[in-house]
């Protein structure tokens, strides 16, 4: 079973609401992600070697509006850290789990 099940089990219970509208990339690292990011419309979800993680939009307005591909083109230059070159985006894991102590600087 792909490691999105869990999520996808919580919404035929009606925890999630993906609405149908989520895509899943499918050709990332294999080395540092279990399955590509899950596209939805309310953010991105990544599962990064043993964490399941959430960029809602609110806190990472930088995804919203971008392509499945720019989304999917994810990389981890150093450990705890990704890099998103199609969209010139870099963010610590740590500002992932914890984003209200990471305020925006820049929009």
């Amino acid at each position: 079973m792909s490691g999105w099940g869990k999520h996808n089990r919580a919404h035929r219970r009606g925890q999630l609401d993906f609405a149908g509208e989520a895509d899943y990339c499918s050709h990332v690292s294999p080395t540092v992600f279990r399955d590509g990011p899950l596209v939805t419309r309310f953010g991105i979800w990544l599962a990064i070697e043993d964490e399941e993680l959430f960029l809602d939009y609110d806190h990472f307005p930088w995804f919203q509006g971008a392509t499945i591909a720019a989304v999917c083109a994810v990389e981890m230059p150093a450990k705890g850290h990704l890099y998103w070159p199609e969209l010139d985006v870099d963010l610590e894991l740590e500002s992932i789990r914890r984003p209200e102590d990471f305020p925006l600087v820049a929009k």
